[in-house]
């Protein structure tokens, strides 16, 4: 009997309803996973002068592809004229290279922003590369890691009235580039005493020398090179990303490199990019990079999740990005970019809103 009486309590337990007294018990349905391929509505690769003056090293060298020159500037206004009876520039390199080059003495007020085009932000020089006198005050050989480079003394006042010195490279196929430290140094022997000016500004001018083919896709740094990308993309509230994903495919052998590991970033635009094209401004701070090595990464993927959390959080400012190399002010530089269907191609994950219903 007493067995009886436990198995009837079992069988309550086991089949009372266990969800809270008066509500039903709650179904909640099994959300599936969205996928979608987004392609760029606008796409377009465009190159630029760029400024060099913040770059660790100063690039010099020319060959079919480019043509960099080296600028340096001295405070030399309070310098004594009299008495000095030898001038030597020295340069400081971080590789061993032979480049030879020619030094002149600068015309046109510049600054660390200057580039092939422009001396500075609102100065632009009359011949592009720099405005210098035809006159060569040394003639110097890249060979070691310091160069001392003696001026002759009868060049003195066209040192002193010259807004500072340019190298300007010999044209040669076979190497790559140098490359310079920002410090060089400028030193006035007065007899047995030496006096240094170190250099005040040092930036390098890159003025890219090769053509692309027509219709082309291209990243490039020195010269840079920047593929504009625009998605018109829309995602309603409540979804929500679960992955993004850009693919890059590189055409490496069309393409300049002086190193096999390099960085690409994307870029967020801050405005319409017709407004003014290769001008439009965008924010600094890269929401995406990731390190290339090459050969190997001849297919890229970026992530790219968070720039579409953002472009679905705020769609109005979605202004299209650039993808570029990264910093772009580094030495010079270029790859091509497969023009094929699967390039800039984003692969979407999304998760939709999950409902809840009662039984």
């Amino acid at each position: 009997m007493k067995s009886f009486w436990k198995i009837l309590v079992i069988i309550l337990i086991t089949n009372c309803q266990k969800s809270p007294v008066g509500f039903d018990e709650l179904e909640r349905e099994i959300a599936t996973l969205g996928k979608e391929i987004l392609t760029p509505k606008e796409s377009l690769s465009f190159g630029l002068y760029f400024p060099g003056g913040d770059a660790q090293f100063l690039y010099l060298g020319k060959n079919r592809k480019y043509e960099a020159r080296v600028l340096f500037s001295f405070p030399l206004i309070d310098s004594a004229r009299e008495n000095v009876t030898k001038i030597t520039l020295w340069l400081y390199t971080q590789d061993t290279a032979r480049y030879q080059f020619q030094i002149y003495p600068l015309t046109t007020q510049w600054a660390t922003n200057a580039t092939w085009r422009m001396a500075s932000t609102d100065i632009q020089w009359l011949n592009p590369g720099g405005d210098f006198l035809n006159q060569v005050l040394a003639t110097g050989l890249v060979q070691k890691d310091s160069i001392s480079q003696e001026i002759p003394i009868e060049f003195l006042d066209l040192l002193l009235s010259s807004t500072g010195l340019i190298l300007i490279p010999e044209m040669n196929p076979n190497l790559n580039f140098a490359s310079f430290s920002k410090i060089a140094k400028l030193v006035f022997t007065y007899g047995d005493k030496d006096r240094a000016f170190l250099s005040q500004m040092a930036t390098y001018l890159v003025n890219f020398l090769d053509t692309l083919p027509s219709n082309s896709f291209a990243l490039g740094s020195g010269y840079v090179f920047r593929t504009y990308l625009f998605y018109p993309f829309q995602l309603e509230k409540g979804y929500k990303v679960a992955e993004g994903e850009m693919t890059i495919t590189f055409d490496l052998t069309n393409s300049y490199r002086l190193r096999d590991t390099l960085e690409l970033a994307i870029l967020k635009l801050s405005e319409n990019f017709w407004l003014r094209r290769e001008r439009s401004s965008y924010e600094e701070s890269p929401p995406v990079r990731k390190t290339l090595v090459f050969p190997r990464d001849t297919i890229v993927r970026l992530p790219v999740k968070t720039l579409l959390e953002d472009w679905q959080k705020e769609p109005k400012k979605n202004y299209g990005v650039y993808l570029v190399l990264y910093p772009q002010y580094q030495f010079p530089t270029y790859l091509l970019l497969k023009n094929d269907s699967l390039n800039f191609q984003i692969n979407l994950t999304y998760l939709p809103p999950v409902k809840d219903r009662f039984r």
